[in-house]
């Protein structure tokens, strides 16, 4: 049996995030570990790409250095 998460998967695989399917905002934010704040400031900030919005985000975490 496969959860919701999962079943999500497919869409993800394509690489862009669509901010217009609240199951696809859910997979995203969960996968990310992020809030829906966080994504869609990230996605308006670097547009729908899985990779620009990683990356994004790991330029916003706090520096442990």
């Amino acid at each position: 049996m496969s959860s919701r998460l999962e079943e999500q998967a497919p869409a993800a695989a394509q690489g862009s995030i669509d901010l217009t399917a609240d199951a696809n905002v859910s997979y995203w934010t969960q996968t990310l570990g992020i809030s829906e704040l966080d994504l869609r400031k990230a996605v308006a900030e670097v547009g729908t790409e899985v990779t620009a919005v990683q990356g994004f985000m790991a330029q916003q975490a706090p520096s442990t250095s």
